[in-house]
């Protein structure tokens, strides 16, 4: 019986020895757990600080960014205002055929006030136009596109061309377009008795932000 208590005796102290060592370990384990997750709340406190800082320095380019392409669409859509004025003065039937069908705000013809015609103009005939265009007045871009409109009056009439199609024939123009023609029918209708009639705003081809000296100015 004594050495039954004995080896039973044994048995618990290396059953007690196991638990201690497991115990240790779980201890050794849950200390590093508490670092890690102590340095992991001094990182995301540190990130967060980082991200204030980041959205303090992002906030007043995130407004002037806003402010920016606000003005630039006021800019586009003055010069397809001033589109649309321009080719019911010089025809009206053309001009009364857009109403009908909605279209005579021409949006259609946002890429040629966006781009310059770059996109209908085949690449060597691009400066060209260009050199043109900012040696003109001010507002001969609008001529071109009135000119350009015109080549293909019949067609939008005859066919009663909504916005939709007539979105798709601006866009069936890219590299198609006669520069020499579009600048001696453009230079024709500048000069008409029916442009000399209408008053047209002055509107910088491109825009631009105003220089903090403008804006001084301004002030």
């Amino acid at each position: 019986s004594d050495v039954y208590k004995r080896q039973a005796h044994d048995e618990a102290q290396q059953q007690k020895s196991q638990a201690q060592k497991v115990a240790a370990r779980i201890t050794e384990e849950l200390r590093e757990a508490e670092g890690r997750l102590k340095k992991a709340e001094e990182r995301k406190v540190d990130l967060e600080g980082q991200m204030e800082k980041l959205q303090a320095e992002i906030a007043p380019v995130e407004a002037k960014l806003t402010a920016e392409l606000a003005a630039y669409r006021r800019h586009a859509d003055a010069q397809l205002l001033a589109l649309a004025r321009l080719l019911e003065a010089l025809d009206p039937p053309l001009f009364q055929h857009l109403q009908r069908v909605s279209a005579d705000n021409v949006f259609f013809a946002f890429r040629w006030v966006l781009c310059l015609f770059k996109r209908e103009l085949r690449y060597e005939d691009v400066l060209r136009y260009w050199d043109a265009l900012w040696s003109g007045r001010p507002d001969f871009l609008l001529f071109c596109c009135v000119a350009v409109l015109r080549w293909h009056k019949s067609t939008i009439l005859d066919e009663a061309l909504d916005f939709e199609e007539m979105l798709r024939l601006v866009q069936d123009l890219a590299g198609k377009i006669d520069v020499e023609r579009m600048l001696q029918d453009a230079r024709v209708l500048a000069d008409s008795e029916q442009a000399a009639a209408i008053a047209l705003p002055v509107i910088c081809l491109l825009y631009t932000s105003p220089s903090p000296r403008d804006k001084r100015q301004s002030r």
